[in-house]
């Protein structure tokens, strides 16, 4: 049971420091590398948001039936071929095709992660695990928000502040792990 909370943790903290990395990332790279015009960009977040939209009962069902583990792990697979498909293959087309490919494998984790978690850790234990990850979440944006990694590559931030942010940046999820959390046990 312990195990099954920890990962949970660390894959809500990982989920929500890479997410801001790759889509920051990823806008930049739609823009000066694809090439993509502003009704591109809105196309290709529109078809992200269709296919979250078109996969979210069929692929529940693949959690619910077979295995919630298998649809994480399907999930996360094809989240990380949606984005090297997008950066290998810098063309309009194979923008969108990474975006089916990334939104159905959201889809696959959607629901699946804190079912999986509620199966493993019981019920009464779920509120306590979602709580924590939330603050954990909360934390890494933190750190995110302090640190942006585009003003290091630029330069614009100044060299004396730059070991406080990256302080702040690699304390954030550290500090979130010793923050005590309350519940109201009724």
């Amino acid at each position: 049971m312990r195990n099954a909370y920890t990962t949970y943790l660390t894959m809500t903290g990982a989920d929500s420091a890479l997410a801001w990395f790759i889509f920051t990332v990823s806008a930049i790279y739609q823009v000066t590398v694809v090439g993509l015009d502003p009704l591109q960009l809105v196309l290709v977040g529109t078809t992200l948001e269709a296919t979250a939209f078109f996969f979210e009962v069929p692929t529940g069902i693949v959690a619910d039936v077979y295995s919630r583990k298998l649809s994480i792990v399907i999930g996360y697979v094809m989240m990380g071929i949606g984005f090297i498909v997008e950066g290998a293959f810098p063309f309009f087309a194979t923008v969108l095709l990474a975006q089916v490919i990334w939104g159905a494998g959201w889809t696959f984790t959607s629901g699946a992660t804190e079912a999986w978690l509620t199966d493993e850790i019981g019920e009464a234990r779920a509120g306590r695990a979602f709580l924590r990850g939330a603050q954990i979440a909360q934390f890494t944006l933190l750190g995110r928000r302090s640190c942006p990694l585009s003003r290091f590559r630029s330069g614009m931030v100044s060299p004396p502040s730059r070991g406080l942010q990256s302080s702040a940046t690699i304390l954030s999820p550290v500090l979130a792990l010793f923050v005590k959390t309350t519940t109201d046990d009724r």
